[in-house]
């Protein structure tokens, strides 16, 4: 039920629209409501209530009111629950305009409970011009976000995140950089501790008019084992757009196996490889080498061990895949 009355340039409405057993493609929802009072002058208020038995809910309010043929408002409440994370928060009303010509919103945060993470985004988009946008997250444990790692497996530390650039002309300018303090991983298989952890989790990466350069580096502990990488696309919009990249990887110790394959216990050796990626985003040519050198490892169910294990996993180009082992 809403109503809507205008009288001369003057437009006001009110009601509610509610909604159950919702759903469009592969996305359902299981209940809907919005309620509004929006007069021709003075403040108005509006709230929605969504809920979806898979993807979670979320709940928020605004108020505000017309001025100068613009709607000056703030966000009041929102609220976003949805496991993992669980349920985030807003801490603090967030100002917000809407007109004919421009949409505005001054930074809104959420915040995780129980932890302390919070994430923190601004955004201002001329309709003839510009999206700008700059968006943080900081102290948010890694081990609320969705994770793919074996039961009895956990990760640890803490994601902080900063984005921020801008978008016209179908050219995008923007600036990024990730980074995982104190991660680390640890596990317990049949009352065997296994710990893991690292003194460097980073990405970085630029995008000048829709080229981009990044880089990452995973470096464990022992500053010797490491994962890094760069990577060039010349038009992150043009899927013909060519393609340059290359990554390097050793690892002395194999402890981190167990995390990912359970069965593998007292996993020894030295891995290694380099990745070299070219051709287009539409058609990557990828080629390298991985290998295993003086491997060893305990296999826990079937009580055997293997020893003396070296394999070499080698693609000179596209189509050309050899693999040699002792």
């Amino acid at each position: 039920e809403f109503r809507i009355e205008s009288e001369q340039d003057e437009i006001a409405a009110s009601g509610y629209i509610n909604g159950a057993n919702l759903a469009w493609g592969d996305y359902a929802l299981e209940r809907f409501a919005t309620r509004f009072d929006l007069p021709a002058s003075g403040a108005g208020t509006a709230s929605l209530e969504m809920h979806s038995n898979e993807h979670g809910s979320m709940s928020a309010s605004i108020d505000g009111r017309f001025v100068d043929e613009r709607w000056l408002g703030n966000l009041l409440s929102l609220t976003v629950t949805r496991e993992p994370p669980g349920e985030w928060q807003l801490p603090e009303p967030a100002g917000f305009s809407v007109s004919g010509s421009e949409l505005a919103l001054q930074q809104a945060c959420l915040g995780t409970l129980p932890s302390r993470g919070t994430a923190c985004i601004a955004a201002r988009y001329d309709f003839a011009g510009p999206l700008e946008f700059e968006t943080t997250i900081s102290d948010l444990p890694v081990a609320t976000l969705p994770s793919y790692l074996p039961e009895g497996a956990q990760l640890l530390g803490d994601l902080d995140l900063s984005a921020s650039g801008n978008y016209s002309a179908k050219r995008l300018n923007a600036t990024t950089s990730l980074s995982i303090d104190g991660l680390g991983l640890v596990a317990s298989y049949e009352g065997e501790d296994v710990t893991a952890m690292f003194e460097q989790a980073s990405v970085t990466a630029e995008v000048i008019d829709n080229r981009l350069v990044g880089d990452f580096e995973v470096r464990l502990e022992n500053s010797t084992d490491h994962v890094t990488g760069e990577i060039q696309v010349d038009d992150l919009f043009d899927y013909r757009s060519t393609l340059r990249g290359q990554g390097s990887l050793e690892l002395h110790d194999l402890s981190l196996l167990s995390f990912f394959a359970p069965e593998i216990a007292n996993p020894q050796g030295q891995i290694f490889g380099r990745i070299e990626a070219s051709g287009s985003l539409a058609a990557p040519d990828i080629s390298g080498e991985i290998g295993l050198r003086d491997g060893s490892a305990d296999i826990r169910r079937a009580g055997i061990s293997v020893a003396d294990v070296g394999l070499l996993l080698r693609q000179s180009k596209a189509g050309e895949l050899s693999l040699q082992g002792s």
